[in-house]
C-alpha cells in the first residue's frame, strides 16, 4: 500500500469520525468501500493490520468487524472504546510515516494478534447475504416449479415473511408427495422441514448440517432470513480456497527440481535467511520459496542453470508468487483476486516449460 492511498484512507476515516465525535451518526459503508479507500480489493493480512492501524489512528471501530465481515456486508462505524479511544492528532496533509503503511506494524505483528475473530464464519459466504426468492404456503405449486426452474434451485423457503419461515419446497419433496398418491396444488401440500444456520456460526460447525440436508436458510443479526446455503455453495467455495494451495504447493515442488543438483551444499546454505541460524540445511528442500528465490538473484547462479530466459523476469515473477503466498498462508477472508490467480498459473506454466 501505498503513502498517497495510505493517507486517502485516513482522510476518509477522519471525516467519518468527526459527526460521530459531534454526538451525530456517521453513513454506512460496505467492507468493499472501507477497501477502495485504501486502494485495495481485498483483505490480505497486511492490508488488515494496516486499515486496523487507520482505525485506531482516527479513534473508530466498525460493527461488524471489517476484517471478518460479508466484504459486500455493510459497516457501522462507532467510537472505538478502551486503548483505541483517543484518536491520535494530526491533520489529512500530515507526513505519513511509511511504517504505518503495510512496514514494521505489519511485519512484527502476528496475524493472530491482528485479526481478533480468525473462525471463518456462515456470514462470510456470498450466498449467506442473497436474500432468497420464495413462495408461501397457499402459491399453486406451478408458480413455485416455476421460480425453481427459472433460477436453476432446487428448493424454496415457504415463509410469511423474511421472520417466519413454514418449511421448504423442492422438486423431491413435490415428487414425496407424488409417489404417496397425492398431487398437491398448493405449496403448503408438499413441503418439507427446513434447517437452519445462523449468519455468526462457524462454517466449520455448519458444515455437517449443510451437507446432511443439501440446504440450509441462514438466520442473521436481526432474526430475519438472510440467504440461503447448499452443498454446492460450499463446493465452490472449498474450490476457490484450495485452487490457490495446490498451484502453490506445485510451484515450489518445480522451483526445487528447477534447481536441484546445480548447486553445493555450501552455496545452499549461504542463500539460508540470517536470522535463522539454528535451522540446518542439506538439501534444497531445507529452503524455503524466499531463500530458493534469493538464490537465482544472483547472475552467476542464473547462468549455471543453462536456461535461455531473462533473469530479472523470472525472479520478479518469483517475488510476486512469494508475496501471494504470505496473503494464501495468513488470514485472508476474500481470497485472490482472479488477476492474482493467473499470475500463479503463469509461473507454473513456465515451470513445467523449462522442466
Amino acid at each position: 500500500m501505498s503513502i498517497p492511498t495510505y493517507a486517502n484512507g485516513l482522510s476518509q476515516l477522519r471525516r467519518v469520525a468527526e459527526p460521530l465525535q459531534n454526538g451525530d451518526s456517521a453513513p454506512t459503508v460496505t467492507v468493499r468501500q472501507l477497501l477502495e479507500w485504501f486502494g485495495q480489493q481485498r483483505r490480505g493480512w497486511r492490508v488488515v493490520a494496516t486499515v486496523k492501524g487507520a482505525l485506531r489512528r482516527t479513534g473508530l471501530a466498525t460493527e461488524p468487524d471489517f476484517a471478518t465481515a460479508y466484504i459486500d456486508g455493510d459497516l457501522r462505524f462507532s467510537l472505538a472504546e478502551g486503548k483505541d479511544a483517543v484518536p491520535r492528532s494530526g491533520t489529512d496533509h500530515e507526513q505519513t510515516d511509511s511504517s504505518e503503511v503495510g512496514g514494521n506494524m505489519a511485519d512484527s505483528r502476528a496475524p493472530e494478534a491482528i485479526i481478533e475473530d480468525p473462525v471463518l464464519r456462515v456470514r462470510m459466504l456470498p450466498a449467506a447475504n442473497r436474500e432468497p426468492v420464495t413462495v408461501n404456503r397457499d402459491d399453486p405449486v406451478e408458480k413455485a416449479l416455476t421460480f425453481m426452474a427459472m433460477h436453476d434451485y432446487s428448493q424454496l423457503p415457504v415463509t410469511q415473511d423474511m421472520r417466519s419461515v413454514d418449511g421448504m419446497i423442492s422438486w423431491r419433496s413435490v415428487l414425496s408427495a407424488q409417489t404417496k398418491g397425492v398431487e398437491p396444488t398448493r405449496v403448503g401440500e408438499c413441503m418439507e422441514k427446513h434447517e437452519e444456520v445462523r449468519a455468526e456460526d462457524s462454517l466449520l460447525t455448519a458444515f455437517q448440517k449443510i451437507v446432511d440436508h443439501e440446504a440450509v436458510l441462514v438466520r442473521g443479526d436481526e432474526q430475519s432470513i438472510t440467504g440461503i446455503v447448499t452443498a454446492t455453495d460450499l463446493s465452490i467455495m472449498f474450490r476457490e480456497q484450495t485452487e490457490p494451495f495446490l498451484l502453490l504447493s506445485e510451484i515450489e515442488n518445480q522451483l526445487r527440481r528447477f534447481i536441484d543438483g546445480h548447486f553445493s551444499p555450501e552455496e545452499l546454505k549461504d542463500a539460508k535467511d540470517s536470522v535463522d541460524e539454528e535451522r540446518e540445511i542439506d538439501s534444497v528442500t531445507d529452503l524455503t520459496f524466499g531463500e530458493c528465490t534469493r538464490l537465482l538473484e544472483r547472475p552467476a547462479h542464473w547462468q549455471r542453470l543453462g536456461v535461455r530466459l531473462d533473469r530479472r523476469t523470472f525472479v520478479k515473477q518469483l517475488i510476486e508468487v512469494r508475496d501471494i503466498r504470505n496473503d494464501v498462508m495468513h488470514f485472508d477472508p476474500d481470497g485472490l483476486s482472479a488477476d492474482e490467480l493467473q499470475r500463479l498459473k503463469n509461473v507454473r506454466r513456465l515451470l513445467r516449460r523449462v522442466l
